[in-house]
């Protein structure tokens, strides 16, 4: 029996000449996470609004726990698909307290007297939010607390699928990371099949099981979290899911070659101009490295320095030297535990780069 919660297939949605969704296809299983990951306006609420029955796609299909709701208009009204929805505002209703905000949506359900109270009870020690703040209304609530009763209000649904739309955005730092830690024990005690659309990387990381990458629209890369990062399929993933250095490289029979040296080729890539995609974790100061360089700034992150290393040479790119114009220089990102003089001549290796057709600036 397959243990997908959630499929999507295919779905389109444009409003007038603006194109929203291309084509999108994403999958979540019982038990995990997928993360639709991308900058603002590309895309991520409308596909959430789509599969909770709130907006009618033009194309495509969505099956809900096996059942298909939209083909691509609606077949199943929003009430009875077995949906949650944690919005970013959280959607409290503000005149209601936390009991009267769980007591509606199961009332709307048909569950009501001791079982409903039994359950409004299960559900807030299941994510963590004190009892004695049930008959307190969201204003009078941290912004911590109002997060879990708005958690807590789906889970009173007992959905099968949970859309998250971007909910950690109004949280400190601490905070995130105690919700995150949360909705990671629910996915898994629970069974939840999760949806999160976020822009942050750290966010669709720690919670998801696979990313799916959108770009204008469209699905650009979807795979595992180490794979969207350490094997990014476009330049424009590589900038969006962390920090990465950019170098210009033609891959000749046995080795890289840059305008700094060469080093030896690790990969299945085919000859031709390439550009390496460089983590700063991942490239090392060496005495013996292939790649020469001139350190040109250098500054303190707390557990570890980051480095700016200026690639010069002769210039002998060819194709791939075109990319960043003459002469091919380029700069790299370094992480290492001590500093390096600034202005020093300095030899680099990478162990583990990926690689991407071009370098070019690509609009979300």
């Amino acid at each position: 029996m397959s243990t997908v919660a959630l499929r999507v297939a295919t779905l389109r949605k444009s409003y007038g000449a603006v194109q929203v969704l291309r084509d999108v296809s994403i999958e979540v299983e019982s038990g995990a996470c997928t993360a639709v990951l991308g900058p603002s306006g590309c895309g991520k609420s409308t596909l959430l609004r789509i599969i909770a029955g709130l907006v009618e796609a033009d194309a495509g299909r969505i099956e809900i726990r096996g059942v298909v709701t939209d083909d691509p208009r609606p077949r199943v009204p929003p009430e009875k698909r077995g949906v949650g929805f944690v919005f970013q505002d959280l959607a409290l209703w503000p005149h209601m307290s936390v009991r009267g905000n769980l007591a509606f949506v199961m009332n709307a359900r048909g569950l009501k007297g001791p079982d409903a109270d039994r359950r409004a009870k299960e559900t807030i020690d299941a994510v963590g939010l004190p009892a004695a703040l049930l008959d307190r209304r969201p204003g009078e609530l941290s912004g911590g607390e109002r997060q879990r009763a708005a958690i807590a209000r789906v889970l009173v649904q007992d959905p099968g699928v949970v859309l998250l739309d971007e909910p950690l955005t109004n949280l400190d730092r601490e905070l995130r990371v105690q919700i995150l830690a949360l909705l990671r024990r629910l996915k898994t005690e629970r069974g939840l099949a999760m949806l999160l659309v976020t822009h942050d990387r750290d966010e669709a990381f720690a919670l998801a099981d696979r990313v799916a990458v959108l770009r204008r629209g469209g699905v650009e890369q979807n795979g595992s979290p180490e794979e969207i990062y350490l094997r990014p399929a476009s330049a424009y993933v590589a900038r969006l899911v962390g920090t990465a250095s950019f170098l210009p490289v033609e891959r000749r029979d046995g080795g890289l070659v840059t305008a700094g040296g060469t080093w030896p080729a690790n990969g299945g890539a085919a000859n031709g101009p390439l550009v390496a995609v460089i983590r700063p974790e991942t490239m090392r100061f060496s005495g013996d490295g292939a790649i020469r360089g001139r350190c040109t700034d250098a500054f303190y992150r707390g557990d570890h320095w980051l480095h700016t290393v200026e690639i010069t040479g002769s210039g002998e790119i060819s194709g791939a030297g075109e990319i960043d114009g003459a002469g091919a220089r380029a700069t790299v990102l370094v992480r290492d535990a001590r500093p390096a003089a600034i202005g020093a001549p300095v030899r680099l290796e990478s162990d583990r780069p990926a690689f991407v057709a071009d370098n070019r600036s690509e609009e979300a």
